[in-house]
């Protein structure tokens, strides 16, 4: 009888895409996936933030209460963390797993991601990944053509990467040149990407993204509007110019969407600093903003910051982080309200709530389609009619 296995997922893409390949890789090798009666249970971890890893050892702890007699493999950041200290569960911990190309298995939406790089060398003062992740690995292009080609029944690929500005630095190979090749030698119907980082979006990306097969999303982890603080957070660019680069994507499509990634509550952010980000984000076409609270990594510069610059309270932190979701809430609706009377091609997904399922529009805004078939994992033109609790719904034309 063969041994029966679960895998759980904590973090970003990059986890995610390497989730799916250690489930494709514990199929292919014979193991049954179970859910409910697992013999063994991987769990791909994160420790970005101080609450990550919490969540990551308290779910191993529901685990391992759960399913005592179960075997609990724990790879990832945290375990490469936790390496040479003892963790209070009993479990195995293999470190940061070697990824191999291969085929991925993925939702049946018709939409897969493949990590095309890993590690960072950049060590902004708040991260703990470059000294998980080690130094920057990228796949080389024929090797991602190759695993592209290799999935079957998959309409969207997300690439992902701890950071894009690093693709290729290590092998003479560059981004724009990777969506060139899946553009030109592969049938993928839509391209996306988990994130892009800012120093990736030059002249050349910008007009390959005028592809009507890429997505027109960007997330660009800006982290702060503040010079003061990116200087701080060894970001390595000022606001004016992320203004320039938000105006040339903003160029391709009006409602191309752009999300990003901010830090409240950095050690030495005054209030004005905290007003420039918000002045910023408010000026800006970014549409969805992620806001996190500083959590301070052992070992980082952020560290020492803290130490020499002071924390400021958790307060004042808490109530930075409503004042930018108010205003993030308030963008999204504005944006959302944009797409009311037009037509997409939407990639329709697997959920459904009632006689409505959930799609991705060309721009990868979520919308809910009015419909009697099932018609997931599938490209087809919607219209959009309406707005409800920033939801967009709509119908198929007939």
């Amino acid at each position: 009888m063969s041994k029966s296995f679960f895998v759980y997922n904590f973090g970003c893409r990059v986890n995610m895409a390497e989730t799916l390949e250690i489930r494709s890789e514990m199929l292919e090798a014979g193991y049954e996936e179970s859910e409910d009666q697992p013999d063994i249970i991987l769990i791909n971890s994160c420790a970005v933030t101080q609450k990550a890893e919490k969540e990551v050892l308290q779910f191993i702890r529901s685990k391992r209460k759960e399913f005592p007699k179960a075997k609990i493999i724990v790879t990832g950041c945290a375990a490469v963390k936790w390496e040479g200290r003892k963790v209070p569960i009993n479990i195995e911990k293999i470190g940061k797993k070697k990824i191999d190309s291969g085929k991925n298995i993925y939702e049946e939406s018709g939409r897969t991601l493949i990590k095309i790089q890993d590690g960072c060398d950049q060590f902004c003062s708040y991260c703990i990944v470059p000294y998980l992740r080690g130094k920057p690995k990228s796949k080389k292009i024929k090797e991602i053509i190759r695993e592209i080609r290799n999935i079957e029944v998959i309409r969207e690929i997300i690439l992902t990467a701890i950071n894009t500005d690093l693709f290729g630095s290590d092998n003479g190979e560059n981004l724009t040149d990777l969506i060139k090749k899946i553009l030109d030698e592969t049938e993928i119907e839509r391209l996306s990407f988990g994130s892009i980082n800012q120093n990736s979006i030059n002249d050349d990306l910008v007009k390959v993204f005028q592809s009507p097969r890429i997505v027109k999303y960007f997330h660009i982890p800006i982290q702060s509007g503040s010079d003061k603080i990116l200087e701080l957070m060894n970001r390595n660019y000022k606001v004016e110019e992320i203004r320039g680069k938000l105006e040339e994507v903003k160029k391709l499509d009006p409602l191309t969407f752009i999300g990003t990634d901010i830090i409240v509550g950095f050690p030495g952010e005054t209030e004005e600093n905290f007003q420039e980000t918000y002045k910023f984000l408010e000026q800006s076409s970014i549409s969805r903003f992620h806001i996190f609270r500083f959590s301070k990594r052992e070992g980082t510069l952020g560290w020492n910051l803290e130490n020499k610059l002071g924390a400021v309270p958790e307060s004042v932190k808490k109530s930075r982080s409503k004042e930018l979701e108010d205003l993030g809430k308030r963008k999204y609706q504005i944006f959302l309200e944009k797409h009311i009377g037009k037509t997409f091609k939407a990639l329709f997904l697997v959920k459904k709530e009632g006689k409505y399922q959930e799609v991705l529009l060309e721009n990868n805004v979520p919308a809910w389609i009015e419909t009697q078939k099932d018609f997931k994992g599938q490209i087809i033109e919607v219209s959009i009619e309406n707005l409800r609790n920033r939801r967009l719904f709509g119908q198929v034309p007939s």
